[in-house]
């Protein structure tokens, strides 16, 4: 067939890739992929994506994906894993759910699902482990189509499982714009779910530029804008020794990242590209994973270590909307520093030593929705907080109640870690008191009763944890 230019093959809105297909195909079908190099030189290092949703299937496993070109506002660029929308490369296992633990914060458990049809276990099956490529969907009950990840093996052919996040139609009228007050979705006993390998592209690269505007939107709780890249069931950089490069950038750009694997995220622009990741999931061998700046807004799972770094940007800050950490056997915590600025709604840190820790000038500010409470969660954690001179964590008036987040050894911590107690102000006596343990429960506590009043300062190193003074975020 040869190549043509990119104006000629702009006009084809759906390509199937597999780096074993034949060059000569068309692309155009499953029964007729090509590799992936075929489609960027059709297309060339200057194509206008102006036909409207362009979908790209990716059928195989492979090693690199790059979008290069300009995007027209009423377009958009599809990523899918497979050849049906929403499902991954290949079927693993399927499954039906036994006696479900369901999701509490209150009382920090996380959902439990066991399986009989697991032959031993989670992780003896290759499910749960440091090169897995794998998640759950749900194909039957209240939530189908959901995604959800496989957090610990609890033995017992049990999973310690993250949130559900609700299958989405892929389309841009479907799509919109993210809402915040989104719930997770539910499962129950007798649910039935797959498991899937996802396609793994080792290098990911996007720099597509956009000519949309960005425009103020209503019902509130709504964020912007509208994405026009919309990535999902992929397995985006390395899941083995090796560190994989995930680059999303593009003025104007707005992904959504929808019940992807994220493994070696190395970097965005300082432009305006936007990033909500959504149902997935933070993992590789070494669970060390740096976030975004920009604006960013989160739903899923970190398995190891999530690094949130301004890098410059003071204007950045990223939401989290229901996001869990699980501690990956060598690390885990949620590190914030260089004035990074983040927005938790509900967040959760199971078995890491340090479960949140703030370092220079970051700040950290829990915000309620118009249907929902904030919450704190997790267990088996040593430290709840370790925070650094110059840090600030602030919350609503009245909703510290939902810090239930169980710590073996402290709850906050000022100063690296050296200080787990702190004086407070007594304006009925003018003084300060003596010192008292900063935990969750004592912020919570009046003054009179021997608590902070709902607000922790340390004025030598410059720290805050307590209310904003505002009833919403």
């Amino acid at each position: 067939m040869g190549v043509r230019n990119s104006r000629y093959w702009m006009g084809q809105l759906n390509w199937f890739i597999d780096d074993a297909g034949n060059r000569e195909n068309s692309g155009a079908d499953s029964a007729h992929p090509i590799p992936e190099n075929e489609r960027l030189l059709r297309m060339g290092p200057n194509a206008r994506w102006d036909g409207g949703e362009y979908h790209l299937h990716y059928l195989t496993d492979l090693d690199n994906i790059e979008l290069l070109g300009q995007m027209t506002s009423d377009s958009a660029v599809f990523l899918h894993g497979s050849a049906t929308n929403g499902q991954g490369q290949s079927t693993l296992l399927s499954g039906t759910a036994g006696t479900v633990v369901a999701q509490n914060y209150g009382t920090n458990t996380p959902w439990q699902v066991p399986a009989s049809a697991i032959p031993v276990s989670w992780t003896t099956s290759g499910y749960i482990t440091a090169s897995s490529t794998s998640r759950m969907r749900l194909t039957s009950g209240a939530t189908v189509g959901g995604k959800l990840w496989l957090m610990k093996d609890l033995g017992a052919k049990t999973a310690r499982c993250s949130n559900i996040y609700p299958a989405l139609t892929y389309t841009l009228a479907s799509i919109g714009i993210p809402v915040i007050g989104r719930e997770p979705g539910s499962l129950t006993t007798g649910d039935t779910f797959l498991i899937e390998k996802l396609t793994q592209v080792k290098n990911f690269k996007c720099n597509l530029q956009s000519d949309a505007i960005f425009t103020t939107v209503s019902p509130a709780n709504n964020l912007l804008p509208q994405p026009n890249i919309i990535i999902e069931s992929l397995c985006l950089g390395r899941r083995d020794s090796n560190y994989g490069l995930v680059h999303l950038a593009g003025q104007r750009a707005t992904y959504l990242l929808d019940g992807c694997l994220i493994s070696g995220v190395q970097d965005s622009s300082f432009d305006n590209c936007m990033v909500y990741v959504c149902g997935c999931a933070h993992a590789n061998s070494t669970g060390n994973h740096k976030s975004f700046n920009n604006g960013y807004y989160h739903c899923g799972f970190s398995l190891g270590q999530l690094l949130v770094d301004d890098a410059g940007d003071f204007s950045s800050i990223a939401f989290f909307r229901d996001w869990i950490i699980q501690n990956n056997g060598t690390v885990g915590r949620m590190l914030v520093h260089n004035r990074g600025r983040v927005q938790p709604f509900r967040f959760a840190c199971f078995n890491c030593t340090t479960a949140i820790q703030l370092q220079n000038g970051s700040e950290m500010t829990f915000f309620k929705t118009v249907s929902g409470n904030c919450a704190l969660w997790g267990s088996g954690n040593t430290t709840g907080y370790v925070m650094s001179p110059f840090t600030r964590v602030s919350y609503p008036t009245g909703q510290g109640a939902g810090f239930t987040m169980a710590n073996a050894s402290s709850d906050i911590t000022f100063e690296f870690g050296g200080k787990t107690t702190s004086r407070v102000f007594d304006d009925g006596i003018g003084l300060y008191t003596t010192p008292r343990t900063m935990s969750f429960a004592n912020l919570q506590a009046s003054i009179a009763s021997g608590g902070f009043g709902e607000r922790i300062s340390d004025p030598v190193g410059l720290n805050y944890f307590g209310i904003t003074g505002s009833t919403s975020d």
